[in-house]
């Protein structure tokens, strides 16, 4: 007899402060060491943005510039696995000749 089972997914809410801006988010358990990482990661370029463009408007101004960094390179990074999976395909052809 076989038992088919379920991924258990534990939700969490988590508090977050991003450039100064508290959020509170309900996600999933597994996700929050990623989550953790990313508000770091935003919030140090955020950091750094401040001591660059002293005289811009904040936080909205940094957020958008790590946001457009963010987005870019996950753009980047989906273009790079498109080519992944279209060489996986070719070795798949090529293996099956």
């Amino acid at each position: 007899m076989y038992h088919s089972f379920k991924k258990i997914t534990m939700k969490l809410e988590i508090n977050l402060n991003i450039a100064g801006i508290p959020a509170k988010l309900e996600i999933d358990s597994r996700d929050e060491e990623l989550i953790r990482k990313a508000e770091k990661v935003i919030n140090e370029r955020v950091k750094k943005y401040k001591v660059e463009y002293k005289n811009e408007p904040e936080p909205a101004y940094f957020l958008a510039l790590s946001s457009l960094l963010n987005t870019t390179m996950m753009l980047k990074l989906e273009k790079d696995l498109k080519r992944i999976e279209q060489v996986n395909r070719n070795l798949d052809e090529v293996i099956k000749i």
